[in-house]
Order: C-alpha cells, then structure tokens, then sequence
C-alpha cells in the first residue's frame, strides 16, 4: 500500500469541500426565470435525466413549490456531485455493461480468494480497465457538465442564464471531477490490504445518527410526518472492508472512516 485511512479520509474530505463550495457559489449564481413553464417538456426531460442521480422528490419539489428556493437548489447541486463522484470513485470502465460484468467477477474473486489476491485484482482491473476513456477527466466533466444543465432547467433556470452559470462554474465542476478521480486512483489501485468504498444514504431512508450525520443539525425541528426522512447525501461518506481468513470461516472487517452527510426533509 502506498497510502493509509488517514490519506483516503483526507481525500474524501478534499473532494467533499469541493461539492459544497461549488453548490455553494451554484446557489449565490442562480437566478429564477419565472417567464420559464416549470412544467415545460423541457423541464420534464431534464428532470428525468437527473432523477437516476437524486431520486424523483429532489427534482419533483424544485419544478413546483419549491422553484428557486436557494436552499434547495444547493442541496440539489450537492446531491448530483456527491452521486455523481460515488459513481466515479467505484466504476471499472465507465461504460455500464462492462461494469456490471467486472463487479460480478469480482464478487467471484471476493469469495474464493484471499485479500491479497483480491485486491490486486481489483488495482489491475481499474487501472486498466479505463484505458478506453484515454482523456477521462475531459470525458467525465463533460458529463457533469450536463447532469447540472439539466439540474438548473429543472430549478426554472432559462437556457441563456443556464449557458451563463454554467461558464461560471464549469472550473469548479472540473476540479469535483478531478478530485473524484484522485480518490478513485487511491481507493481502487493504491491500496490493496483492504477495500474503501464511498458511502451514499439513499434518499427517505430514515435518518440514523449511528451511520449518519445531519447536515443541518441546527435547523428548526418540523412535526411533519416525514421531517426526519432522508432528502439527499451532501457529503460522501467512507468504510473500509477486511477480509479476515479465520481457521473455519472467513470474515468481513467493516470499519467506518467517515460518515455521510445528510440533508433531511426538514431543512426545506
């Protein structure tokens, strides 16, 4: 190994200040276009185009009663970049078959061999299995780039004002990608005596101090029914997996470095 939890942790955290001064600066940029049809084709297309990333409530309440709420908006920013930097940070090859094939081989390898083995396997497999994508930081921001284009059409953004935010803030979406894929290289081909994986809470899911922290503890408490349901992950969040070769049986060591950073429903 070339690096230990303290390194990955650190560049977990790098990559997760990134998200949120980029949806930070996202939220200050925007500007609601309220001659635009928040129901539009468009809008739909967009927000269909998104909710593999953020879940259908995201998109859903940033169309109608909550069009160009700010606080919203960077929740939504946040949410997009941390799903979109997971995706990064465990992909083999970037293109969806091919994964799907090299995951099942790998659980495969996770059961029949020892984690030397495996992770070796594993830093190989991602080393090389990107070679496809020889420019992957150009390749990976222009499909960022357009998962936010059509966040900000969602959130009533008209094309010109969308084009212009987008100029504004495309440097900091590069450097999400960038620091996604620095994690990526770390997690997957420098290390192999065990095994990182980023953690996203899936959105309503119930939120549970234990394996979460709140992004917002200080907000107001709702009675509302769903208040402590989960709206979107805005920080990654970090476990490291052992394999443990016993004299009968063989374990897995789970520990978590870093917990994901939640924004519930009661923020909004």
């Amino acid at each position: 190994d070339t690096l230990g939890d303290a390194d990955v942790v650190q560049l977990l955290k790098n990559l997760n200040e990134e998200i949120a001064k980029t949806a930070k600066s996202a939220r200050d940029l925007f500007k609601l276009d309220r001659s635009t049809r928040a129901n539009g084709k468009l809008a739909l297309e967009a927000a269909g185009a998104i909710e593999g990333w953020v879940g259908s409530a995201l998109p859903g309440l940033l169309s109608t009663q909550y069009r160009g709420n700010p606080v919203l908006l960077q929740a939504a920013v946040q949410a997009l970049a941390a799903a979109f930097s997971s995706w990064i940070s465990s992909s083999y090859s970037f293109m969806h078959e091919h994964d799907q094939i090299l995951d099942e081989t790998y659980k495969f390898v996770m059961n029949s061999e020892n984690q030397l083995v495996l992770g070796r396997w594993r830093a190989l497999t991602h080393k090389y299995a990107k070679q496809g994508m020889p420019n992957l930081a150009d390749e990976l921001t222009k499909m960022f780039v357009g998962d936010v284009r059509n966040l900000f059409v969602v959130a009533g953004s008209s094309t010109t004002q969308t084009e212009t935010l987008l100029a504004r803030t495309r440097d900091s979406l590069r450097a999400i990608v960038d620091a996604a894929i620095r994690l990526r290289t770390a997690i997957n081909e420098d290390v192999i005596s065990c095994d990182y994986e980023t953690v996203l809470i899936h959105p309503s899911d119930m939120f549970d101090a234990a394996n979460m922290e709140d992004a917002f503890p200080d907000a107001k408490p709702s009675a509302a029914p769903n208040a402590k349901n989960v709206l979107c992950t805005a920080g990654l969040g970090l476990r490291c997996c052992r394999k443990r070769e016993g004299n009968t049986n063989t374990q897995w060591e789970v520990t978590v470095l870093q917990k994901p950073q939640v924004i519930l429903q009661s923020a909004i």
